[in-house]
């Protein structure tokens, strides 16, 4: 042992690191010296789970928190996930989950006294409600008491089923965000092993992920607007994912924010139209994300209709198009449900995307630039000449609004004996247009995209036709200087970045 008191604190620090979270705690109960440099190591980083099976132990955790208030400082990365808690009957129907089931049971050797002073010392509005919420051991009102006294955090992660009801979670993120002036002395105070007067900000928050599932289970829940919005008041934030939902007037919550800071960006099911009320304060954007999703079953939201404008979108992402280097944007319509996908009205295409002459990476649904019918247009219209790797989905192709002209010319011989080609009219199979679309473009590379060097291509194709595309693939990838790549399986965002 004390060889290893007497090397250098760095030294000491990047061992302790390789260690599991179980060791970490061993080794705090075993000498104060050895507590003093694992501390920081077993707090460094939090991650909770929360699903039908599995509840955080987000209690004990508290009350070790509450009982050493400067632990709180040494938070750096924290994570509260969920991905939708539910039940199903024998039918496959899904069920309403019984509150019992998501209710913490408080343990014995646990007194609430703690939790509840530290609630009322935060010194807002709703600490009523909340220590009501907390009494009948609802999981919102410990993760929010949890968030509430973080103060050098730089990464926060909150998700599905830990923003359900909204009611605290948001409230508390939100009276953070919009506090008038830097609490540093609470900081402080934490260090110090004391409660501040009021909850510290989140000064060093860097990144931040604020999301949930939408559904047709989760309609109800279509309304937290100012709690999202207000998360983008935090004054450090470089990298967001947010869920938006759509207000019946788009108003900022204190004034505009100051968005310089921002960098990535990545926002799902908020109005294409309202998207420009945003980026138009982004000045310094380099990679955005935007998910545009319809469900029909959404009955209260106005915003919601069955019509998709992508002059609209690239109008809306314009005041980016001098920053932007990385660009992903996702269609879905009734989230595979056959059943419940509309007649959907589809208007302009993603052309103008030619002008964002500084993006590298573009992922992008294939009918976007294709077009969704009742013709198909040459993928290379609507490609910027910067771009280096190309992804393209198959979002919404399965719609009834994908409308080609189902007596295309078959393209399959396009290359061998073009004549030929120009006279077979034969029942129209996607794929086959598809393989020749992108090989189309690979033969255009090299005069107008020369810095293209990937293009994925998502679709779901049998296995002779995976094969053959493939094999056509490999033969022109190395002539081309293109690697081409059919998937099978769900693009990763950052594939094309590996």
């Amino acid at each position: 042992m004390a060889p290893f008191l007497g090397i250098p604190t760095e030294l000491i620090q990047q061992i302790l690191g390789l260690l599991l979270v179980p060791d970490l705690a061993r080794l705090c109960r075993t000498n104060h010296f050895l507590r003093y440099h694992a501390e920081p190591c077993l707090y460094s980083t939090i991650d909770l789970n929360w699903s039908n099976c599995t509840k955080p132990p987000i209690i004990p955790l508290l009350w070790t928190l509450l009982s050493r208030p400067e632990l709180f400082a040494l938070v750096d990365t924290f994570s509260l996930r969920g991905y939708a808690y539910r039940n199903r009957n024998i039918n496959g129907e899904d069920i309403p989950v019984p509150q019992d089931e998501l209710r913490l049971t408080i343990p014995r050797k646990i007194t609430l006294s703690p939790f509840i002073s530290a609630i009322k010392k935060t010194k807002v509005s709703y600490t009523d409600v909340w220590v009501d919420r907390l009494k009948a051991g609802h999981m919102e009102a410990f993760a929010g008491l949890l968030i509430a006294y973080l103060s050098n955090t730089t990464s926060l992660m909150v998700t599905t089923n830990f923003v359900e009801d909204f009611a605290l979670v948001g409230k508390i993120l939100q009276s953070k965000a919009l506090q008038l002036q830097p609490f540093h002395s609470h900081s402080q105070a934490l260090q110090q092993g004391a409660f501040p007067s009021q909850m510290p900000n989140f000064t060093q928050l860097q990144r931040l992920a604020y999301v949930r599932r939408m559904d047709q289970d989760q309609q109800d829940h279509n309304e937290p607007f100012r709690e999202s919005m207000s998360t983008l008041y935090l004054p450090n934030l470089v990298d967001v994912k947010l869920w938006i939902p759509n207000p019946s007037m788009f108003q900022w919550p204190e004034g505009e924010p100051n968005l310089d800071h921002l960098t990535s960006l990545d926002i799902e099911w908020l109005d294409p139209r309202l998207l420009v009320e945003i980026l138009s304060l982004t000045r310094n954007l380099r990679s955005f994300t935007y998910s545009w999703d319809y469900i029909d079953a959404i009955l209260n939201d106005d915003w919601k209709v069955p019509y998709l404008d992508l002059d609209e979108i690239v109008t809306a992402i314009s005041p980016v198009k001098d920053t932007l280097e990385k660009l992903h944007i996702h269609f879905r319509v009734g989230f595979g449900l056959r059943d419940t996908w509309p007649q959907m009205s589809i208007s302009g295409s993603f052309n103008k995307l030619v002008e964002f002459d500084r993006i590298r990476e573009l992922n992008v649904p294939f009918a976007a630039l294709s077009g969704f019918g009742p013709d198909f247009t040459p993928l290379d219209r609507g490609l910027p000449p910067s771009v280096e790797a190309l992804s393209l989905t198959v979002d919404m192709m399965e719609d009834e609004a994908f409308i080609w002209n189902r007596a295309r010319p078959d393209m399959t011989c396009w290359g061998k004996d073009m004549n030929a080609w120009a006279g077979r009219i034969r029942p129209w199979e996607p794929e086959y247009t598809f393989q020749s679309l992108v090989l189309l473009l690979a033969h255009a590379c090299p005069a107008k995209f020369p810095r293209l060097r990937q293009i994925l291509w998502l679709n779901r194709v049998a296995d002779s036709e995976y094969d053959r595309f493939k094999r056509e693939a490999e033969r022109l990838s190395p002539l081309l200087g293109v690697d081409i790549k059919l998937l099978k399986h769900c693009i990763d965002p950052g594939y094309a970045a590996a």
